[in-house]
């Protein structure tokens, strides 16, 4: 996460551009397999109830999130991110083993980019901490349409409480307070707040094991 530090956040296409260049050169992807294994764990029953789950991973840099959940063999999956954080992404796709038939890759701006929705799971790791309230708001709402009835999203990102209950979220939150103009880490109420006013419910928090992230979905209602 050191990767991520002093880059300044104008525009969202300038935001976008850093983000992709932060996963471009960000730490070890393999750092990403505790948390997609707990997202692939807490939605493991709700994915083998349905024939089929079209999936979609926002800023997937490796795209290890997304390809964890490509192991279910109903799950078709999307990968989002820049053109050439793809190049990377395509690599770890082959390294894993990933089935090409269920693998499509969508080049852009996550701010700009048609989804080509409804999905029926939505991925975001480590993104809103990039960015200010009123973006992250906005973020959510356009995640939220391009939802199917009953469709979901997941949320993996630093979780701040005043209570430093998570002391390596506190001390990320300084981090982009200090070296960024907007990125900082939220809070619970923050996430169930853009959630609600994006028409989501059943919000649930999931701390990851042995990272200091936690998962957190919700729910488009049927």
């Amino acid at each position: 996460m050191i990767a991520r530090l002093g880059l300044v956040h104008h525009s969202p296409g300038h935001r976008d551009r850093a983000l992709a260049a932060i996963k471009r050169v960000g730490g070890p992807a393999d750092l990403a397999f505790p948390a997609a294994g707990t997202l692939a764990s807490i939605l493991g029953d709700w994915i083998a109830k349905r024939p089929k789950v079209r999936a979609l991973d926002i800023a997937a840099g490796s795209g290890i999130y997304g390809l964890t959940l490509g192991k279910s063999p109903n799950v078709d999956v999307t990968l989002l991110d820049w053109p050439n954080v793809l190049v990377e992404t395509k690599k770890w796709a082959d390294r894993l083993g990933a089935d090409p038939s269920r693998v499509h890759y969508l080049e852009g701006n996550l701010f700009e980019v048609d989804y080509r929705g409804p999905y029926d799971l939505i991925v975001l790791s480590h993104v809103y901490h990039h960015f200010d309230d009123a973006t992250c708001l906005g973020l959510t709402k356009k995640v939220a349409a391009a939802l199917a009835p009953g469709g979901r999203v997941a949320i993996n990102d630093f979780i701040y409480d005043a209570s430093l209950a998570n002391p390596m979220a506190a001390l990320f939150r300084t981090t982009m307070l200090t070296w960024t103009r907007k990125g900082t880490t939220y809070s619970e109420s923050d996430y169930r707040g853009w959630l609600s006013q994006a028409g989501l419910g059943n919000v649930g928090f999931f701390p990851s094991q042995g990272m200091p992230s936690t998962l957190v979905t919700a729910e488009k209602p049927a």
